[in-house]
Order: structure tokens, then sequence, then C-alpha cells
């Protein structure tokens, strides 16, 4: 029985655009369930993927998933979700200590703890989470973000979380 806490379990992983891709537990790559072909798994042609997940897997995934599954997640992880304060500042560490710059958005006194810990963290409302944030957005949308952290008046705490920001947006070209 699948259940937090149940090293016993297995996570099943499918694509919600075609019910015939799914990934292997342990690799995370994608296998084709199809007349019993697949995709080698070292095979340079596999199609790209990212992951949706909610607290609840990513808790499992830390507690009892291999080193390395646990990493392809973080990588391949876009969207984490219904997770606890805890869970939201870890996954920021997590992936800070893969080398990467980490930026977190909150609106909430939940999303404190990832604020504080995040590279660059931005609240976008001025209630609680701006307390815990170096950046606050008067706009409470997530299309202010560009406009809080490089706008013509930006509100910067520390050149740190600035420079952090312009490093970021140079390792990616500014896509």
């Amino acid at each position: 029985m699948w259940g937090p806490g149940n090293a016993n379990s297995e996570v099943e992983w499918a694509s919600v655009d075609d019910d015939k891709l799914k990934l292997d537990p342990y690799t995370l790559k994608p296998v084709i369930l199809q007349h019993n072909l697949g995709y080698d798994t070292n095979e340079s042609e596999v199609p790209d993927y990212q992951l949706a997940l909610t607290g609840d897997i990513f808790r499992w995934m830390l507690e009892f998933a291999p080193l390395d599954t646990m990493q392809r997640m973080l990588v391949k992880g876009v969207i984490f979700a219904r997770m606890s304060p805890d869970e939201k500042a870890e996954l920021v560490q997590r992936l800070q200590s893969l080398g990467y710059t980490v930026g977190f958005t909150g609106d909430g006194a939940n999303d404190a703890p990832a604020l504080k810990t995040a590279d660059i963290g931005i609240s976008l409302s001025e209630a609680e989470a701006s307390v815990a944030a170096p950046f606050t957005s008067k706009r409470p949308d997530i299309s202010s973000l560009l406009e809080v952290i490089a706008g013509p008046n930006p509100p910067l705490p520390s050149n740190r979380t600035k420079e952090a920001y312009l490093e970021s947006r140079f390792e990616e070209g500014f896509d």
C-alpha cells in the first residue's frame, strides 16, 4: 500500500499527454509501453520531459529513492505543489546543493522559510511573506517578477541578491 513513510511502496510516473509513456521508476527516464518496444535508457534520442509532483511524492522521494533518482527528480521537476513550508525550504536547499541559483516566489507565511533560503526570494504580497523576502512586489501576480528585480528602481536589500539574479540570467542567456 502506498503512503508517506512507506518504503515498500512505489511511485508510478505517467504522462498527462500519452498514457503509453511511463517513466522507469529507478532512472526516471521515459519508457514507451507499446508492442513491448521501449526506449533504451542510454539512448540519446529519449524525448524530453518535465515532472510535476506533490509534497507527498517529494517527501517520499527524499526518504526512499536512491540519490541519483532523487536528483533527477529535482532537475526534471518544474511544478511542485501542495508542499509544506518545510518541504518548500528543503526543495530550495536541495536545488542549491546541486549548484543551482534558486529563485522562489510566495505570497503567505507558509512560504517564508523558502523565501529566506532562496538565493532570490520574491514576495507577491505585502503581507506576511514580505518580511522574509528580499524582494516584494506591489502587484500580486507573477508577471511583475522581472520588473521587481531588474526594473529601474528595484527594491534591493543587498547587492549579493541582485548579483545572484544577474549571474543566473547570464548563464541562461536571457531566454
